[in-house]
């Protein structure tokens, strides 16, 4: 939905600017855009967010966390 996708963009602009580019919140936001361009359909932008979301959830939390396996689970 474009509609969602929009307010998805606008949060993470949010996100970034009150938590950081490399905060948790930043990386739920981009698995959500990630999933909205996956069902659009738009799986290479999908896989670019979800990708830069995995990147932040393993620094932050390392590889075997909850986070970390959800972020793979929409990748794949």
């Amino acid at each position: 939905n474009i509609k969602a996708l929009k307010c998805f963009n606008e949060a993470l602009e949010v996100n970034k600017r009150c938590f950081g580019e490399s905060h948790p919140t930043v990386a739920v936001t981009l698995n959500n855009i990630g999933t909205n361009l996956l069902i659009q359909g738009r799986y290479l932008e999908a896989k670019a967010n979800i990708e830069q979301a995995l990147a932040i959830d393993e620094q932050i939390f390392g590889k075997r966390h909850p986070s970390v396996i959800t972020t793979l689970n929409n990748l794949g």
